[in-house]
């Protein structure tokens, strides 16, 4: 179950070139501090689509797994992207290319014995929702449009591949790790040192949805110092970072666009779960009476004939006290989703509210008007 779903998704990089690609496309940069001294920037995206928050989490998979987790708690996004460079190990696959990982190998796990290596590998397929918009976005090249007009001689490949991830930078096709590679994980395209970690801070963290997208600055062959002495590094970080953003804001509009729906759910006594626009959550669940987990809907509870509307902030869905609630019309009336009340006497359609406007925090219906049926839709 994932309770996630805020209109915001992470970016994470491993290095500062990477994190400068990504931040080139931003508005209205502003820093976030995490208690633990991890410096955010969170940033609007081209022609204000969304927002997102930004760090660079260094080199190698444990920091970025400490990262990941970090920016989790603190934003908790919609999405998770790791936009970064990385080395290519198909004959097949460009410097300048796009890799977008369809699956991540934790390629380190192991046993090493006398008749040697056997490998105990960890795996992480790309979720199915975020493949599908990365797919959209190569075919319709969409991305494009935020790469430097020199690129138009040569528009990057977009290769939809697993990739590989460890703790070594590898520059040769004829190591014990290159064999390594070819002999169990035949079918990875490029290798890098982060992905194995966001992978599974997103799978402990109710599965939010992860994506690594990689622009190649190598071969991995031997000539690494010849491909970063041409600012092929930059290069690959600018493609990645225009793939990424582009991602970004389809993750933001898609999750809008699930807004669509209109029904009132009764979860328990005196509790009511209701849709609204304007909500980037694309499903309910609940636990117990008085208790939201998630949901893409506004949240009516009554105390009495006293009904109380349930809004999200930055750390999710909670009820809280005034300083999180906005005035609701009752479910039964059908109201719209902040519709503008007033400090009046209640009628058959419209509570007396304290406070007036979209200020009002607590609104009262008429003696015995409460929701009706179990679940209604229009």
């Amino acid at each position: 179950m994932n309770v996630y779903g805020a209109g915001l998704v992470v970016v994470l990089t491993a290095l500062d070139l990477e994190y400068q690609a990504v931040r080139a496309h931003l508005a209205n940069v502003r820093k976030r501090l995490h208690p633990a001294g991890t410096l955010f920037e969170t940033g609007q995206l081209p022609d204000n689509s969304g927002e997102i928050a930004l760090a660079v989490a260094g080199e190698g998979n444990g920091a970025a797994a400490v990262l990941a987790e970090r920016a989790i708690a603190m934003f908790r996004p919609r999405a998770l992207l790791f936009a970064g460079v990385a080395g290519a190990v198909k004959d097949d696959i460009d410097i300048g290319d796009v890799v977008v990982a369809t699956r991540v190998y934790g390629y380190h796990g192991g046993k090493d014995e006398d008749d040697g290596f056997l490998a105990r590998p960890r795996a992480w397929d790309a979720p199915h929702e975020l493949d599908q918009l990365a797919r959209y976005i190569a075919r319709t090249a969409s991305w494009t449009r935020l790469l430097a007009p020199s690129w138009r001689k040569r528009e990057p490949v977009v290769h939809f591949k697993p990739i590989a991830a460890g703790e070594v930078v590898l520059n040769s096709r004829d190591t014990p790790l290159a064999r390594q590679l070819h002999r169990t994980y035949n079918d990875a395209a490029a290798i890098e040192m982060e992905s194995a970690g966001v992978s599974q801070a997103g799978h402990l963290n109710r599965s939010l949805p992860v994506l690594t997208v990689r622009g190649i600055s190598d071969r991995a062959d031997g000539a690494k110092r010849a491909a970063d002495e041409a600012d092929w590094q930059s290069t690959a970080a600018a493609v990645a970072a225009a793939f990424v953003v582009t991602l970004a804001a389809e993750i933001i509009s898609g999750a809008a666009a699930a807004d669509s729906c209109s029904w009132i759910v009764k979860a328990s006594p005196g509790l009511w779960l209701r849709s609204g626009p304007g909500k980037r959550y694309p499903t309910i669940d609940w636990l117990d009476y008085g208790q939201l987990v998630s949901g893409n809907c506004a949240g009516v509870k009554s105390e009495g004939t006293t009904w109380y509307r349930l809004r999200g902030n930055g750390d999710g869905w909670a009820w809280g006290n005034s300083a999180y609630l906005q005035p609701a019309r009752s479910p039964e009336d059908g109201g719209a989703h902040n519709a503008a009340l007033s400090a009046s006497s209640p009628t058959a359609t419209s509570p007396r509210c304290h406070g007036a406007g979209s200020s009002a925090s607590m609104c009262q219906w008429p003696s015995g008007r409460s929701p009706s049926g179990e679940v209604s839709s229009s």
